[in-house]
C-alpha cells in the first residue's frame, strides 16, 4: 500500500472510530430523551391511568418496567454499532453486522421524524423539539459518514491486495 493510501486508510479508521464512540454518546442521549420526556408528561400520565382504570401504584410499576426495557433495547443497539465500530477500526475484528444495525437505527430515525412535526405546534416544547431534530439529524450524518467509510476503506483494501498480488 503506498503512502497515499495509507494516510486514507488512517483517515476512514479515524472516521470509523470517532462514530462508533458518539453512537454510544448516541444511546446514552436517547434514554435521557426518553426518560425526560416521561417526567414531564404528567397530565399524559395522569389520562392513561385514568382511561385504564390503574391504581397509580400499579401503573408506575408497569411504566418503570416498561421504560426499562426500552432504554435497554436502545443501550444494546448504540452501544453494538458503536463497539463494533471501534473493534473493526482498530483492526480487532474484520465482522460488519454493526453496519446492519446502524442501517436499522437511521431508518428509525427518519421513520419517526415527522412525529415532531406535532410537537412544533406546541410553543412550549419547541426548543427541545427543534434540538431533538438536530441531534437525531447530527446522528444520521454521522452514520451515514461511518458507512461510507467502511465502505471506502473496504474498496482500498482490495484495491491494495490486487496491486501486492500483481506485483
Amino acid at each position: 500500500m503506498d503512502e497515499e493510501s495509507r494516510v486514507k486508510a488512517r483517515k476512514y479508521n479515524k472516521n470509523i472510530e470517532i462514530s462508533g464512540e458518539a453512537m454510544i454518546m448516541f444511546g446514552v442521549w436517547q434514554v435521557v430523551k426518553i426518560a425526560l420526556s416521561f417526567l414531564v408528561e404528567t397530565e399524559d400520565v395522569r389520562r392513561i391511568v385514568n382511561r385504564a382504570d390503574l391504581d397509580m401504584q400499579t401503573y408506575l410499576i408497569i411504566a418503570i418496567l416498561a421504560s426499562f426495557m426500552v432504554f435497554v433495547i436502545v443501550m444494546i443497539f448504540h452501544l453494538s454499532i458503536g463497539l463494533g465500530a471501534l473493534r473493526y477500526a482498530k483492526g480487532k475484528s474484520k465482522r460488519k453486522g454493526f453496519l446492519f444495525l446502524s442501517v436499522l437505527v437511521v431508518l428509525g430515525t427518519v421513520f419517526f421524524m415527522p412525529s415532531y412535526v406535532n410537537n412544533l405546534d406546541n410553543e412550549r416544547d419547541i426548543d427541545t423539539t427543534i434540538a431533538s431534530i438536530m441531534v437525531d439529524v447530527t446522528m444520521i450524518f454521522i452514520q451515514i459518514d461511518m458507512m461510507t467509510s467502511v465502505i471506502r476503506l473496504e474498496r482500498l483494501k482490495k484495491k491494495a491486495k490486487k496491486a501486492a498480488d500483481r506485483g
